[in-house]
């Protein structure tokens, strides 16, 4: 768990000041180990990285890939080596680093071969945002009055849907649907795939990252806004929001790490 609040100016040459609210949590929840991992922070530059990992629980020592996935880009973020190339190209540097990390760690841990993670990733730069991602786990752009979901989960459905397939080839396929058709793993055979948006960073609103054990069970995504944006204990609020997933039966870690910029 990872808590920041500071003030930063952004917004070119209008200069808009904004306070930056940002938190990260993941929860065990009903499972007998966490294989996630989420993290938020801020660097010397005051730039800004948040991070949600879902390790694939059907594979042994994938608890393992989301750390080793998450303090790779964490490392380099602090390090501020994105500043050295662009966006793009750190992402995937820093994808090979995590790569022969994992292979590393599977020398020693010969049975965790099949080691993977999802990974969905937030970086601000000055007063960009770069959003990566690859897996299901998603990010959310939520302001006052919308909700955008930025990310499309890499799953069969999806696949399907982009490849024209009919709906009775959709249903035939049932509960593989939202079966994952992208992760990390430490193969270095093919090249990552990965989708990417930029967006501009904009007063009022939050840049919300989640696993599936939360955005599944969390059935009131739209009153995000007014829960973030609360002025309450921040660890008290994403508690609340943890025991809101358990609630409506979350089987699953429940993990996810957030950024506000608020106008006072």
């Amino acid at each position: 768990m990872q808590k920041y609040s500071s003030n930063k100016i952004f917004g070119g040459n209008n200069y808009i000041k904004l306070r930056r609210v940002l938190y990260s949590k993941s929860d065990i929840g009903l499972r007998q180990k966490n294989e996630d991992y989420a993290y938020c922070g801020t660097n010397k530059i005051l730039d800004n990285l948040l991070i949600v990992c879902d390790g694939v629980g059907s594979c042994k020592g994938s608890e393992k890939a989301a750390e080793i996935v998450s303090k790779t880009f964490i490392k380099s973020f602090l390090e501020q080596e994105y500043l050295y190339s662009t966006a793009e190209k750190w992402f995937e540097n820093n994808i090979k680093k995590a790569k022969l990390a994992m292979r590393d760690y599977v020398l020693r841990f010969a049975d965790h071969y099949k080691m993977c993670t999802t990974l969905v990733l937030a970086l601000t730069i000055q007063d960009i945002i770069h959003v990566f991602w690859i897996g299901d786990s998603r990010a959310y752009l939520i302001s006052k009055r919308d909700l955008n979901q930025l990310t499309n989960d890499h799953n069969l459905l999806n696949y399907l849907i982009n490849n024209g397939a009919s709906k009775d080839e959709i249903d035939r396929e049932g509960p593989n649907l939202y079966s994952l058709t992208n992760c990390i793993t430490m193969s270095l055979n093919d090249e990552q795939k990965y989708d990417h948006v930029t967006i501009p960073i904009k007063k009022n609103t939050f840049i919300f990252l989640a696993s599936d054990g939360f955005y599944n069970f969390y059935q009131d995504i739209g009153s995000l806004y007014d829960v973030l944006s609360h002025e309450g204990n921040m660890e008290n609020v994403s508690s609340d929001l943890i025991n809101y997933a358990l609630s409506n039966q979350s089987n699953d870690n429940i993990s996810f790490s957030y950024i506000g910029f608020l106008k006072d």
